[in-house]
């Protein structure tokens, strides 16, 4: 068992294995500071956690806990408002607000900020990249005016930075609002609505059933409550919002907005909300979820929650309307339209007797398409469409783009500027031929005789993050065909088996290299003079090692036109026999080069 584990064990020093105490050297206070190190990264609870015999008091290890996340700029806690709202009074825009302070005062980098972090002080403070940069701006410029002293220092911070949240928070209406920290002084400085709401949030925190069975408060729904209300005691910080997340809840990812591609800090926390915008599937429950990625569901309705409160995610509230739609001939509202309105509803009551699209995809898994970064790269740095960075974005940070976002993605790639020289010219060839595929791809989707329904698209990087057993899980349950443009790797046909999705697209990668065209060569020969058919020539293939001069052409080779000459690592390039000895005796000099007859002309 390893050190990690044991922490979450919450095993104590005296119950540790030797190797584990071998590895803390024998000193109990070190595996004092793992459990420190372990809680705070992982941001844990404090009831029921073994740091409770390291830290006495539960409000001194909450107070340590964001200390921490802050000074790591770690996504807020907010799955532990109800201690870090009400018992330390720092909302999550108190804690972003903080974190900034010590950013401009340190003069750092906006780049400092982890992706999600980035995103998150964007959505509640407005400050983005060139706001920080400003900012930065007029701290310096104050600098040198009002002297080293701290407390101006901070105060000049306080004033340029924004005092409250940005108006723009989404309250749906199944999220949960609950009371925060509230004082004497905010109560007198309330109107009597809010009052009154703020006695309601109270009662139900007091609840007699709930303090008996010391179990949480479910809170009030937005829906019951006024949401302009609400809103202005949110911008006050006297009440939290909390985003409900259950075991048989579904996700969908929508094209990313608000997005940061700032940095990827690499915690634990972030490591997780990664592995779940690749694996998440709008028909896949979160339990289904965490089961696939062999992590605690609790952890995975956290993140899942966190999706949904920075506007990355979107919960599945009932049944998904159908993709597909009976088309309609638009009309007016003129008497000699009549017969059209009878040609519309003859054709819906038709479709009604057929089965459902969602019932039929119900009976049939999808189609995944599996490209790598180069496409992605392409799409942002190519200028192609206005609107189609968000696209590229999403399929570069989440690793995906489901099928219900490629409506809008097609539509962009069917508008792309028409460009065909440069570069340029080079990414929008791209483009359409992703373009291509995809139409390809979904009109085979559409059809009965086909065994899958719906097309993913999955960055091969992504999917490449996960481990090989939990790709193949992901793969399993919600692809029936495997269509790849990057080849597939040794581990994954390591981890494969006979309930592996058929896989289509190019082989491995060592099948590119020329070991392989050696191999096949041989294997042409070998097979020509066992069956002794003399009749058919096979053409001559040579393997030179490094170092090699060739002064002269091989007798095989002579009489050939055309060369196809391979070095390691790099692509064949084709050659006159007029330029064969020098290009030849030039790439020897750092590779071996592999000499073959350029198939396209006849040998002599």
């Amino acid at each position: 068992m390893d050190l990690w584990k044991s922490i979450e064990k919450n095993l104590s020093w005296f119950e540790l294995s030797l190797e584990v105490r071998i590895q803390l050297n024998d000193d109990p206070k070190k595996y004092e500071e793992q459990i420190l190190l372990h809680s705070f990264r992982n941001q844990l609870r404090y009831t029921g956690n073994i740091v409770q015999s390291v830290i006495k008091r539960e409000k001194k290890y909450y107070e340590k806990l964001v200390d921490y996340g802050r000074q790591h700029y770690l996504l807020y806690p907010y799955h532990l408002q109800d201690k870090i709202v009400r018992g330390l009074q720092i909302t999550q825009f108190v804690y972003y607000r903080r974190m900034l302070i010590d950013l401009i005062s340190t003069e750092k980098s906006y780049d400092c900020l982890p992706n999600f972090t980035a995103a998150d002080c964007l959505r509640l403070l407005g400050i983005g990249r060139n706001q920080y940069i400003e900012l930065v701006n007029t701290y310096k410029s104050f600098l040198s005016s009002i002297g080293p002293d701290e407390n101006e220092i901070q105060g000049l911070l306080c004033d340029i930075l924004p005092s409250q949240p940005i108006d723009k928070v989404i309250l749906e209406p199944w999220y949960v609002v609950r009371i925060g920290s509230v004082m004497l002084s905010d109560i007198q400085t309330s109107t009597d609505s809010e009052r009154i709401m703020i006695d309601q949030l109270i009662d139900a925190e007091k609840a007699d059933d709930l303090e008996e069975t010391n179990q949480v408060s479910p809170g009030i729904l937005v829906k019951d409550l006024d949401q302009d209300i609400v809103r202005g005691l949110y911008l006050r910080g006297l009440v939290y919002i909390d985003i409900p997340v259950s075991c048989d809840d579904k996700i969908c990812v929508p094209t990313l907005e608000g997005f940061v591609m700032n940095r990827i800090s690499g915690d634990i926390r972030e490591n997780l909300l990664y592995k779940i915008f690749v694996t998440a599937d709008e028909n896949t429950s979160v339990s289904e979820l965490a089961e696939c990625l062999q992590v605690d569901v609790n952890s995975v309705k956290q993140a899942t929650s966190i999706f949904c409160r920075l506007g990355f995610a979107q919960k599945r509230i009932g049944r998904p309307e159908s993709r597909t739609k009976p088309f309609q001939i638009p009309i007016s509202n003129d008497e000699s339209d009549t017969l059209l309105h009878t040609e519309n509803s003859a054709v819906e009551a038709n479709l009604d007797s057929f089965p459902s699209v969602d019932d039929h995809c119900q009976q049939k898994k999808k189609l995944v398409l599996i490209f790598d970064s180069t496409i992605t790269a392409y799409l942002m740095m190519g200028n192609l469409s206005p609107n189609l960075k968000p696209h590229a974005v999403t399929m570069f940070e989440v690793g995906k783009l489901s099928d219900d976002s490629l409506n809008s993605f097609v539509f962009e790639l069917n508008h792309l500027a028409p460009v065909s020289e440069g570069e340029v010219g080079v990414y929008r060839e791209y483009a359409l031929n992703l373009r291509k595929t995809i139409h390809f791809l979904r009109s085979q989707a559409s059809l009965d005789s086909t065994d899958f329904c719906d097309v993913d698209l999955i960055r091969g990087g992504s999917l490449l993050s996960l481990e090989a057993e939990t790709r193949i899980r992901v793969l399993r349950k919600n692809y029936n065909v495997v269509v790849s443009l990057i080849p597939s790797t040794y581990e994954d046909q390591q981890a494969s088996d006979s309930q592996w999705p058929p896989h289509l697209g190019p082989p491995i990668s060592e099948a590119n290299s020329p070991w392989f065209g050696f191999f096949i060569s041989c294997v042409a020969s070998n097979t020509i003079q066992r069956k002794q058919n003399h009749s058919i020539d096979v053409l001559p293939t040579l393997l030179t090692t490094c170092g090699t001069r060739i002064s002269r052409l091989p007798s095989p080779l002579r009489g050939i036109s055309r060369f196809w000459l391979t070095a390691w690592g790099h692509d064949a390039v084709v050659v006159d026999s007029t330029n064969f000895l020098t290009t030849a005796n030039d790439m020897l000099l750092s590779s071996p080069v592999l000499i073959q007859v350029y198939p396209s002309l006849t040998w002599n």
